[in-house]
């Protein structure tokens, strides 16, 4: 009977310690990176030209311009492993923001003034994912992400020239589709970093902020309850 029991005993430790060791369960964190926004200048520039030369009824007289499309980005995640290779995750997500800005001389025909034009973008929102995972090594696993980003996007204007500015925005709430592939480490049984690249195709909406790809490659880190 007392080696049955020892028998009994030294299964439900090892089962126990399997359960502990799969990695299921609840878990939280946060990751930080560099997000990045494909905008093409050239088309920027043109339909800045546009709105001072059709729009305003000024002619440029000369004129430069920069486009700075990275920023950083940051994500609060919570998540549910259901299974060592399947997991669940909702996140609020922020991408940063995308600026423009132009600078040159203008005029109306009769005088030249200077004249300056600062355009930026910024998109945040919650986030829901699948998390196809594969484990291996132990304390290593791959992952690839399907979910959707709950996104405000908001683009804003700000137009100085001939001694007066003004400034507008308009911003649009999309649903968007998000894949991203990563790996982890898991150290100390309940931590685990993550390197993880993000792609959001077609962000925002072509009548009101612009439509756009952003993507984003963050380190973070995770704890396992």
């Amino acid at each position: 009977m007392k080696f049955r029991l020892s028998i009994l005993a030294a299964l439900a430790l090892l089962s126990g310690t399997a359960l502990a060791a799969d990695g299921t369960g609840f878990y939280v964190g946060v990751d930080a990176g560099q997000s990045s926004f494909d905008m093409k200048k050239n088309d920027i520039d043109s339909g800045v030209a546009f709105a001072i030369e059709d729009v305003l009824g000024l002619t440029i007289v000369d004129a430069s311009s920069k486009l700075d499309d990275s920023d950083t980005t940051y994500s609060l995640f919570v998540g549910y492993r259901l299974l060592p290779y399947l997991a669940v995750e909702a996140s609020y997500l922020d991408l940063g923001k995308a600026t423009y800005k132009a600078s040159g001389t203008v005029t109306d025909g009769e005088s030249l003034v200077d004249a300056s034009v600062n355009l930026d973008w910024k998109s945040k929102g919650p986030t829901l994912s699948v998390l196809g995972i594969l484990p291996f090594a132990d304390v290593w696993d791959v992952y690839a992400r399907l979910g959707v980003f709950f996104a405000d996007t908001t683009a804003k204007l700000k137009l100085s020239a001939l001694g007066d500015s003004g400034s507008d925005d308009t911003s649009k709430n999309t649903t968007e589709f998000l894949w991203g592939i990563g790996g982890g480490y898991t150290f100390l049984d309940n931590w685990t970093v993550r390197l993880e690249y993000q792609m959001i195709p077609n962000l925002g909406d072509k009548n009101n902020t612009g439509e756009f790809d952003a993507d984003r490659i963050t380190l973070g880190v995770l704890y396992r309850f």
